[in-house]
């Protein structure tokens, strides 16, 4: 039973004003709710619901590190309030200490199991690679309120990560009925990617993107919908003029500086093309890093591997990127800068440290972390796990930026996709340092050709087993049929057998031409 310390003694005032607060806040009045808040713990600073108000609006406005430490302050007074237990696990879970957010929203749901808490324990597993906890979480929270909606999303995320995607559709074709979330549920269902639908369902989109009623968030949602719809509906010229007005929609926060990549790329080759020092050579023998654009078969090799008895999937893990950001906060100087200070001890205090926030994933010979992002810190997997191995994947860059250009990744994640010039040099930035880290590590470095896996997948399956360290396993060949979770945008796709099929490019002819022109150019520049 939850026992809130400060309720009793909310004076008459407070209460209002909290009230006021939480009204304001449901109609998305943010400047009102965050007023409200401010006179609430001006009032009683010592209560503990002022400054839960204040942490949701904070949490609002984006400013979830605010709304960390102002609940943890909050809690050493009041940590056995549930609900600031789930604000305060919630808001761990948005800056990324996933674990301690599960923890936290354990307690918050043991205090009092309402839905909220259970859908939030549900989101925190579900970033915290816990698939199947997640799904019962956000089961429990649709049992007790059946009309929570984001209980049903977080339902279909986790059936899709399972695999179960005729169910997830079914899902996300129930929530197309809300008119609320017709835009978002139109978009969940057609990004699974291989759910055919009906003439009368694309009407039904192509009606929606039209409203002028709807909000900028629904607009772009509705847009990228309906381009899948058109690409399903063999309709490219539609697709791309849906895609185009999706991605100009797109507001590309934070904003993206394509000529500050560059010279950090710069910066990365510079720095690693010196001797540099490097922990033990053995460590991290077990880790083998996935990296690459997003949609270029990183997911389709995971899966591959996935297959082998050998191998632990853990797909996108956060650790290294989090162990190089807190070693630079650490030293106060951005990476790649300190690199070439650190000592052989400061790089295998480091390895351990990945090795230790990943060690849940290592009860095989090997284990996969899937991430595509971490290409830049080839140099510093190098150094700090100098055991492990490296597959970075690649495809023909022009079906690799379409296809990234047609997908809505999570808020704030990748968001030079959204502009072709932006993308096509991202693309081109990835390749070129690539090409410099298979020169300087050729053996630990393994580049693993989408097409070529298609065109020879046996030869190709039984190449990359062997770089891995493993034996062969003929269970790699049917990976479709592995049972394992999947959180990417490829999730439902890599459920399939290796097929191989005319490209878009071949499939768009002169439409893909603004994307082959922008490549080019990309292309030029790194020559």
């Amino acid at each position: 039973m939850n026992v809130r310390k400060a309720s009793t003694a909310e004076p008459p005032r407070v209460l209002a004003l909290l009230r006021d607060g939480e009204r304001l806040l449901l109609r998305n009045d943010l400047a009102g709710a965050y007023n409200a808040a401010m006179c609430a713990l001006a009032l009683a600073p010592e209560l503990a619901r002022p400054p839960l108000l204040m942490a949701r609006v904070l949490r609002r406005y984006g400013r979830s590190a605010e709304a960390l430490t102002l609940l943890q302050e909050t809690a050493r007074e009041h940590g056995d309030d549930a609900d600031l237990l789930r604000e305060l696990g919630a808001s761990l879970s948005e800056t990324g200490a996933f674990a301690d957010a599960v923890e936290l929203l354990r307690r918050a749901v043991a205090l009092r199991a309402d839905a909220d808490s259970w859908y939030e324990l549900g989101v925190a597993c579900d970033r915290n690679a816990q698939p199947e906890e997640s799904l019962q979480a956000a089961r429990q929270a649709a049992r007790l309120a059946p009309n929570h909606v984001g209980s049903q999303y977080l339902i279909a995320r986790g059936l899709t990560a399972q695999g179960e995607i005729d169910e997830a559709a079914a899902v996300y074709r129930k929530l197309t009925r809300l008119p609320a979330e017709a835009a978002k549920a139109w978009f969940g269902l057609l990004d699974l990617k291989t759910v055919s639908i009906a003439p009368a369902e694309l009407a039904r989109i192509e009606a929606l993107e039209r409203d002028p009623r709807q909000s900028r968030d629904d607009r772009i949602l509705g847009a990228f919908a309906l381009g899948h719809a058109y690409e399903a509906a063999d309709r490219p010229a539609d697709a791309m003029a849906a895609f185009t007005r999706a991605n100009k929609l797109h507001p590309r926060v934070p904003a993206w500086d394509a000529d500050a990549h560059a010279q950090f790329v710069d910066a990365l080759q510079h720095t690693f093309a010196q001797p540099m020092a490097a922990a033990p050579g053995n460590l991290g023998e077990q880790a083998i890093f996935i990296v690459g654009l997003p949609r270029s078969g990183s997911t389709l090799t995971e899966q591959i591997l996935a297959a082998h008895a050998d191998v632990d999937a853990a797909s996108e893990l956060p650790y290294l990127q989090q162990v190089l950001r807190e070693e630079s906060a650490r030293r106060g100087q951005a990476f790649p800068d300190w690199a070439p200070q650190a000592t052989a001890a400061d790089w295998q205090r480091l390895g351990e440290d990945y090795l230790q926030r990943s060690a849940r994933y290592q009860s095989r010979l090997r284990f996969t972390d899937k991430m595509p992002e971490n290409w830049p810190y080839v140099g510093a997997i190098r150094a700090m796990l100098p055991g492990a191995r490296i597959v970075g994947c690649q495809r023909d860059p022009v079906e690799t930026c379409w296809s990234c250009y047609k997908q809505l990744f999570a808020p704030g994640q990748i968001v030079y996709s959204y502009d072709l010039d932006d993308l096509a040099r991202y693309c081109a930035d990835y390749r070129h340092l690539w090409q410099q880290w298979r020169q300087n590590w050729p053996q630990a470095c393994r580049t693993q050709s989408y097409e070529a896996l298609l065109a020879a997948p046996e030869a190709e399956i039984r190449a990359l087993l062997e770089f891995c360290g493993l034996p062969f396993d003929p269970n790699c060949l049917d990976f479709h049929l592995a049972r394992r979770s999947t959180r990417t945008a490829s999730a439902a796709q890599v459920r399939r057998p290796l097929t191989r099929s005319a490209t878009r490019a071949e499939r768009y002819g002169e439409v893909l031409k603004p994307v082959a022109d922008a490549v080019a150019r990309a292309q030029r520049g790194t020559d």
